[in-house]
């Protein structure tokens, strides 16, 4: 008994483990370990249930994000993350297909008291019961996000590219000395 009381609160702490932030609510500040992951999502003519993130260590999935959710076109959501490695899992469809990822085909890397730019995961229908899915980076578009909604998270944690490969773009973007004039 005492074996599944273990597990059944262990359960219920690792479902605290993410938080999808919306631009007019609140973010709290992380705690040690913790760093925000922002991911683009665009399903361009997928109609979908939901679609699991994985990774972290958790034991469940890190983070689910459901369609009633996002909007139409291309949505930028920031979740609140252990550090760690994570990847798309699964998307589910709304006629109950199923598409499965591996781990290396969509990583991102959570790094502790930062935000993360995990990049912006593209997906399209090309025929009925064909679709085409990639993880695009469209940093120059996640940090105009990131400066609209988050512009106060930004000025205490700092941004970088946490999608797979090298892009030092995020880095030189931020070390430019701000602008005194926004019509410059």
């Amino acid at each position: 008994m005492l074996r599944i009381a273990i597990i059944f609160s262990s359960l219920i702490s690792l479902l605290a483990v993410s938080l999808s932030l919306r631009a007019d609510e609140h973010v709290p500040p992380l705690k040690d370990g913790e760093g925000y992951l922002l991911v683009g999502i665009s399903m361009n003519r997928i109609y979908f249930e939901s679609i699991k993130l994985d990774g972290g260590g958790s034991l469940i999935y890190a983070h689910t994000f459901d369609s009633e959710d996002l909007g139409d076109r291309v949505n930028y959501e920031l979740i609140k993350l252990p550090e760690g490695r994570y990847f798309w899992k699964f998307i589910m469809l709304a006629n109950n297909r199923r598409y499965e990822f591996g781990k290396k085909e969509f990583p991102m890397t959570v790094e502790a008291g930062r935000v993360n730019y995990g990049g912006l995961f593209f997906g399209q229908q090309l025929e009925r019961n064909r679709s085409y899915f990639k993880l695009l980076n469209r940093a120059t578009t996640a940090i105009k996000v990131a400066e609209e909604r988050y512009s106060d998270l930004l000025a205490r944690y700092p941004m970088r590219f946490g999608a797979p490969g090298d892009d030092p773009f995020v880095d030189y973007y931020f070390s430019l000395p701000p602008k005194d004039d926004p019509d410059e």
